[in-house]
């Protein structure tokens, strides 16, 4: 049985972000740093989906991302804190606060393979 590879793939055409005038810098360098910057807006804002038992993977160019933990999870000294969950116009919303590890605590910021 083949094995078959499905997922949702954004395409980026005629990008008008590019600044023509720019003369310092040429358009691949400029889409390189973009690139890089959306690579670490996607590891940090959707983390929780690349870690589990059905983490979802998320690459830029065949460049397979890690999350980004901004909570420090599974970092010595971490805590959760007590969640409150609000009412709100049409529902609740859950507030669930963390505690961040001592900075001496902290182990050396792990390389990421970009």
């Amino acid at each position: 049985m083949a094995r078959t590879e499905c997922g949702t793939q954004v395409v980026w055409e005629k990008l008008s972000c590019l600044n023509k005038t720019n003369h310092s810098l040429d358009d691949e360098t400029i889409m390189a740093s973009n690139l890089s910057d959306l690579g670490d807006y996607i590891s940090l804002h959707f983390h929780k989906f690349m870690d589990g038992k059905n983490k979802i993977n998320f690459s830029i160019n065949n460049s397979q991302l890690q999350g980004i933990d901004p909570f420090m999870t599974r970092s010595p000294g971490y805590q959760e804190g007590r969640s409150e969950k609000l009412r709100c116009k049409g529902g609740y919303i859950e507030i669930n606060t963390h505690v961040l590890p001592h900075f001496k605590r902290m182990e050396a910021q792990p390389t990421r393979n970009d």
